[in-house]
């Protein structure tokens, strides 16, 4: 079993990878990607922080978009207070539904965050097509 530098076991640190991208954001996951690119020298390891990254770019710029729609509503729960007119009416009529669709990203999110981190400890290779296209 091939341990990294910290001696823990590589697929530990796989896993340790995606649930930091889950709990940590985006800031944690590049904080442990400059740890294992200036440190580790494993290239499984170093596929997996940029799949991390990636999902975790990918969910966090959709975050966004829905919260600029709302006008920042997602963010504090509220629909009372808009810069502008049109944003607002947009809430009004689809406010419940970004809702949803915000709730539904963020299970979607953290779903596929705890498969492949799981995955990842128990060594069973969780194949995401699009993505390992692109890292291979």
């Amino acid at each position: 079993m091939e341990k990294t530098k910290l001696g823990l076991p590589v697929n530990i640190m796989e896993g340790i990878c995606y649930f930091t991208a889950l709990f940590g954001g985006i800031l944690g996951i590049i904080l442990l990607a400059i740890y294992i690119y200036s440190k580790e020298d494993n290239s499984k390891l170093k596929t997996s922080v940029k799949k991390a990254i990636v999902i975790c770019l990918i969910f966090t710029i959709i975050e966004w978009i829905l919260n600029l729609i709302l006008g920042g509503a997602l963010a504090y729960g509220s629909l009372s207070f808009f810069d502008d007119f049109k944003v607002g009416i947009i809430a009004l009529f689809f406010g419940h539904t970004l809702r949803f669709i915000n709730v539904l990203i963020k299970t979607v999110k953290t779903i596929i965050f705890l498969i492949l981190g799981m995955g990842a400890i128990s060594e069973n290779k969780l194949d995401i097509p699009c993505m390992d296209r692109f890292f291979n």
